[in-house]
């Protein structure tokens, strides 16, 4: 277990030592300091490199990650995701994404797309293998994705049911049996409390708030 230099925030020394187990007192310009853990705000007495308890990989306390949810630290940046919130910076670490039902259903990442009707996700790098319709015209690839106006949200591949007739081709919705729309744009989730919404909403079907 490696341990990082301590330097002094007043003159930039690395010749500091502990005066007491909180704090530290710089050897060159006698200043006193503390040093603290930015993931829950405590006190440290040193910077040692610490494991991920989810991928094993060396993490400076320091630049560690706390979980919003279940409260544990010393998450690495690959094992935490960032979560849309307001105001705030939130960070999830993958056991609970998993746990919660957040995650993508390719990748395990957090996924902000989520179906209406069997509730899968997709995550940005996965949200067009999951629910878009890729098609060509002319000389370009554009992709579109299933929107089901009587379920009110967006569907995955998986949840339509393709109809093919003489002159045209028909997608419905499996759980209703409507026609569904195609839409440019993959749905959202509210910033505020998570739930799903279409991307044309301007207040959240859930908490009532708005979207914009």
């Amino acid at each position: 277990m490696s341990v990082l230099a301590i330097r002094c925030p007043t003159c930039g020394s690395a010749a500091a030592e502990t005066t007491t187990p909180n704090e530290y007192e710089c050897s060159h310009c006698r200043s006193k300091f503390q040093i603290v853990r930015p993931a829950d705000a405590t006190v440290v007495t040193d910077a040692k490199t610490h494991h991920c308890p989810i991928c094993g990989r060396a993490v400076q306390t320091l630049q560690s990650f706390k979980c919003t949810e279940c409260g544990k630290v010393d998450f690495c940046e690959r094992c935490v995701a960032s979560l849309p919130t307001f105001g705030t910076e939130r960070f999830v670490c993958r056991a609970c994404v998993n746990q919660k039902g957040w995650a993508c259903q390719s990748c395990g990442s957090y996924a902000m797309t989520v179906c209406i009707n069997c509730r899968r996700r997709g995550c940005s790098e996965h949200v067009t293998e999951l629910f878009g319709l890729t098609k060509r015209r002319r000389d370009e690839t554009i992709v579109e994705y299933f929107s089901c106006p009587n379920c009110h949200g967006q569907l995955c591949s998986g949840c339509v049911q393709l109809k093919k007739g003489i002159l045209s081709t028909k997608y419905l919705c499996k759980k209703c049996g409507g026609e569904l729309e195609l839409e440019a744009e993959p749905s959202r989730l509210c910033k505020f409390c998570g739930h799903s919404v279409d991307f044309v909403s301007t207040f959240c079907t859930n908490c009532g708030r708005a979207l914009s």
